[in-house]
């Protein structure tokens, strides 16, 4: 009950992210706006994975409830922790890129104005 109960919590979290960063986007500087969005964006995709966990996981103890052999039992556990995590890595997959290009974003990254890695070896002076 309490890691489902921390499940629901952390679902709240994330909504309560989403609609912090989407209020407060105009309170930001012009240039991080973007920035607000991507957090918006990344905690509604989390707080989605939360719900669907604390869903699947509270529907696991409910059969749980009803079950009378230990085999049975151990049986359902892992297929529900195994669904869970898979939710997770889906969670993760979409999360990770979005959380880079936030990244991006706030340190204002120009890709194109990169160096190659020779050219962040090589002194200023020698290129040609």
């Amino acid at each position: 009950m309490v890691t489902w109960f921390m499940l629901v919590v952390t679902c709240y979290a994330f909504v309560g992210n989403a609609i912090f960063a989407l209020a407060s986007r105009t309170s930001v500087a012009p240039e991080h706006r973007t920035s607000s969005i991507f957090t918006a964006i990344i905690a509604v995709v989390a707080g989605i994975s939360y719900y669907l966990m604390q869903d699947y996981y509270r529907e696991m103890l409910h059969e749980l409830a009803k079950m009378s052999t230990a085999e049975g039992r151990l049986q359902t556990i892992r297929q529900s922790y195994n669904a869970i995590g898979q939710l997770r890595y889906m969670d993760w997959a979409i999360t990770t890129p979005l959380l880079l290009l936030k990244m991006v974003t706030m340190l204002k990254i120009k890709l194109a104005e990169q160096r190659t890695p020779e050219e962040a070896i090589m002194p200023h002076h020698q290129l040609g």
